[in-house]
């Protein structure tokens, strides 16, 4: 599993930034062994479809899910196009945010993600309630 996680700085204990497309760093985390890679995000500053760019690049570097704090409908349905799982936190470490993401259950996953897929189609914001707001899958289950 490759997790991809948008954050402020390039280390594990970075916040994970609450933007996607225009964050300024990508961590690819193997959340086995907690390895990872930290990437300059290459569309930050791109004056249009960041979001969109993102997720092409996201996906081009085999992410099989994205933990971010935000993430726009187009950026959104690429990932979901590339299989590409998703899960909305509120500001906290790259480090806890993959440890929530492992935490998952099935039932929180099916209804969460749910939840935050219809909030996009009826082109809502994703409000951060002091809790996770979407997931599509868990460590456990891979």
């Amino acid at each position: 599993m490759n997790l991809c996680v948008s954050s402020y700085g390039p280390t594990l204990e970075s916040p994970v930034q609450p933007v996607f497309g225009r964050c300024e760093y990508f961590l690819f985390v193997n959340p086995e062994n907690m390895e990872f890679e930290s990437v300059s995000n290459p569309h930050a500053s791109a004056s249009e479809d960041a979001g969109i760019l993102s997720a092409k690049f996201v996906v081009g570097r085999d992410a099989t899910a994205v933990i971010t704090g935000r993430i726009g409908p187009y950026a959104e349905a690429g990932l979901n196009a590339a299989n590409v799982d998703l899960m909305i936190v509120k500001r906290c470490p790259v480090r806890e945010a993959v440890e929530r993401f492992c935490r998952r259950s099935p039932d929180e996953i099916s209804k969460e993600s749910s939840e935050i897929h219809s909030k996009n189609l009826r082109g809502e914001s994703q409000r951060h309630a002091g809790k996770d707001q979407g997931v599509k899958t868990s460590c456990q289950e891979r």
